[in-house]
C-alpha cells in the first residue's frame, strides 16, 4: 500500500512543478513577466524630412530599405 501512496505523492509533486514551471512562475528565463519598467515609444522628431514613404535626406551616406510582412 505504500509504495502506491509514495509514488502518486511524487507525481503530484512533479505535476504541481511542471505547472509552476510551465506558467511561467519558474521565473529565470527574463520572459516577460511585468517586473521590470514600462518603456514608452518617443515620437518621430518633426525636424525628420518626410516624403511618402522615404524618411530622411535623399543625400544621407546610408541607406536603409525595409521590407515588412505585418502578419
Amino acid at each position: 500500500m505504500w509504495p502506491y501512496v509514495i509514488t502518486v505523492g511524487a507525481a503530484a509533486v512533479v505535476v504541481a512543478l511542471l505547472i509552476v514551471v510551465l506558467s511561467g512562475g519558474g521565473g529565470g528565463d527574463g520572459g516577460d513577466g511585468g517586473d521590470g519598467p514600462v518603456v514608452l515609444p518617443s515620437p518621430r522628431p518633426t525636424e525628420i524630412a518626410q516624403d511618402g514613404h522615404l524618411l530622411g535626406s535623399l543625400g544621407a551616406a546610408v541607406t536603409l530599405i525595409d521590407y515588412t510582412d505585418f502578419q
